[in-house]
């Protein structure tokens, strides 16, 4: 009974950040941040190893008045070069996914990091709560009522490092072999 409320409030959760995908508007992002990791995205797909980008009007906007490679999101490095400020690792492997289920695909990487953070959770909270509500709770609050639920449908890399760090965090203070630590300090 005790595991079939998780799987139960796990499936739940998932059915609801899937809807979210699917009826969200297409090419539409949170910030403009995701918006320039999705220019890298294609940039990628296009040409695997080019970084930077060119700015089609930049001979007849010499003050880069209408660029939208515009400071902070992109570095300007002259003769038409601008470079994403971002990581690109993120857009890297999303690149993939997306490849294989087109604009769903962007949100496959921030899904399962959300699902992979709820089950590190529930690993955790079973070893540092006494009673089986305050466990329940805290698991469902950390589901439905934290910004996890929001980055586990938007194309951002924080359910990501929110991943890594609750299942760094339970192989140092949950396993005690020496194996787990050495994973943990991997992953971090």
């Amino acid at each position: 009974m005790k595991k079939k409320k998780y799987i139960i409030a796990l499936i739940l959760w998932t059915i609801i950040q899937i809807i979210i995908i699917i009826i969200s508007p297409p090419y539409v992002f949170f910030s403009g941040d995701g918006g320039v990791k999705f220019m890298m995205l294609k940039n990628f797909l296009q040409s695997p190893r080019k970084i930077s980008f060119s700015y089609s009007l930049y001979e007849k906007d010499t003050d880069l008045l209408f660029c939208p490679f515009s400071h902070p999101t992109f570095q300007n490095f002259g003769k038409n070069k601008f470079v994403p400020v971002f990581p690109f690792l993120f857009p890297l492997i999303s690149s993939f996914f997306y490849r294989l289920f087109g604009i769903l695909g962007l949100y496959f990487l921030p899904l399962i990091s959300g699902l992979i953070t709820l089950i590190f959770t529930i690993k955790i909270n079973d070893k540092i709560f006494k009673t089986e509500n305050l466990k329940y709770l805290s698991f469902i609050a950390l589901a439905f009522g934290t910004p996890l639920f929001f980055y586990s449908h938007t194309f951002w890399e924080h359910t990501i490092a929110t991943a890594l760090f609750t299942s760094v965090l339970y192989f140092l203070l949950i396993k005690k072999s020496i194996n787990y630590k050495i994973l943990a300090y991997l992953l971090l």
